[in-house]
Order: structure tokens, then sequence, then C-alpha cells
């Protein structure tokens, strides 16, 4: 090869590099200026979550953390100390609830009816570590979007939401109960 084919494949070469920087430096502006566009309706830590209550078929539910002398935490019944919860599904409660994500904000809302959202409704209450409260409240589906309208009570500004987080609370307490250990040996009693 001569002296100038390898200048002129060295300066293609060059131009390729710099043109995959530019573009790739440019990708990267474009999915870091679309992750500053996502909206949450809750940006929480799940273990700053200290109580959950929620209301279904009528009934309203409350879990609380409690601790041992140990400092261990589990989740309990409010209700009934005795009653075993299953762990599992109360710490998936309480994560789901912790990063709710909204695909777009309506700010400022004067009538929230027209999205069937009501001051005086009762939502999902989230109780923290620090003593504060909010409260989740969810209305209409809009058929449009596939999502759902909710709010944080108190607050001014409608979030349209997957509302996946409801269906972790369409149960009752009894849904949340814990398998006791004599229906694991019958199970594996019937395995073998």
């Amino acid at each position: 090869m001569t002296r100038t084919k390898k200048i002129l494949i060295l300066c293609v070469c060059a131009l390729v590099l710099t043109g995959a920087y530019f573009g790739i430096t440019k990708w990267s502006e474009k999915v870091t200026k679309e992750d500053e566009n996502a909206f949450y309706m809750t940006d929480i830590n799940s273990e700053d979550i200290t109580a959950i209550s929620w209301e279904y078929n009528g009934e309203v539910y409350r879990l609380e953390i409690e601790r041992d002398e140990d400092g261990n935490e589990k989740w309990v019944n409010a209700d009934d100390s005795d009653f075993e919860v299953n762990q599992d599904y109360a710490e998936s409660m309480a994560n789901i609830i912790c990063n709710i994500a909204a695909s777009r904000i309506i700010k400022n809302t004067e009538d929230y009816s027209q999205y069937g959202l009501y001051e005086d409704e009762t939502g999902i209450k989230i109780q923290m570590s620090d003593g504060s409260e909010f409260e989740i409240l969810t209305g209409n589906y809009n058929e449009v979007s596939y999502e759902y309208y909710a709010m944080l009570k108190g607050e001014k500004d409608v979030f349209m939401v997957e509302g996946t987080y409801m269906d972790s609370f369409e149960c009752t307490m009894e849904d949340l109960k814990a398998a006791e250990e004599e229906d694991y040996a019958e199970d594996d009693s019937a395995t073998e």
C-alpha cells in the first residue's frame, strides 16, 4: 500500500469514529432527557413505611410494622396481633406503592370529580417512619390511554397511572394470612 492510501484509510476511520462519538453523545442526551421527563406519583423508600391501610369490599384493613426486642421488624395485623401475616405479600404491597410511575400530570386541578376522584373517599393510606402520612386516591379508568386517574389526597395534581398497584390491595386480611407450618408438612408428605 502506498502512503497516500494509508493516510486516506486513517482519515476515513477517524471520520467514522468521530461520527460514532457524536451519535452516541446525542443518543445519551436524549435518554437522559427522557428520564428527566419521567413522572412519579410516589417516590419513597419501602423501609420508611410503618403502616398501610386500605379499603376492600366495604371493609378497612391495616398492616403495621412491629419491632421485637432484638430490633427485627415484621408486618402485623393492626386489629389482631395473633394473626400471622404473610410477610412476602405484605412486603410486596409496600414495595409496589413506593414508585408509582405516571405518564402524565394534570397540574392544579380544581374539579377532581371529572376524574372520578373525591376528597371524602378512602384510598390507600401510608404512614411513614417520620410520622408523616399520605393517601393515594384512584379514580376513573381512561379507555383511550388505558390508565387510571390518581392523586395524593390533599394535593392539586392528578396523575395518569397504569393502576397495577391496585391489584395488590384487592384483598382481605384473610388473603394475607400466612400458611401454617403444619400446612407445609401436609404438602410435603403428599409429594412423597
